[in-house]
């Protein structure tokens, strides 16, 4: 397979694959980040077109619509202790 992407302003992205004597696609999307600072979620929301162009099944092709989200942990606050034997 042969893929590439590229992601523009983080936020819009575009890309195609190719599989060696088989099939091919064309996809774009958007994506964006909500949330704080400690925690929060990416979402992104796509289009894929995926045609059939060497194999026996030439001449068709499929929709595709892309859902999808990534929640990123939230981040522990360091603490520091004036008396590492009391932490107090």
């Amino acid at each position: 397979d042969l893929n590439l992407t590229y992601m523009w302003s983080d936020m819009v992205w575009v890309g195609g694959t190719y599989r060696l004597q088989s099939a091919g696609a064309v996809m774009a999307g958007f994506q964006r980040y909500q949330g704080l600072a400690s925690g929060g979620f990416t979402y992104k929301i796509g289009y894929s077109y995926d045609f059939a162009a060497t194999s026996q099944f030439r001449g068709f092709g499929s929709h595709e619509i892309i859902l999808g989200v990534c929640f990123a942990p939230k981040i522990k606050q360091m603490t520091t202790y004036g008396n590492d034997r009391y932490l107090d």
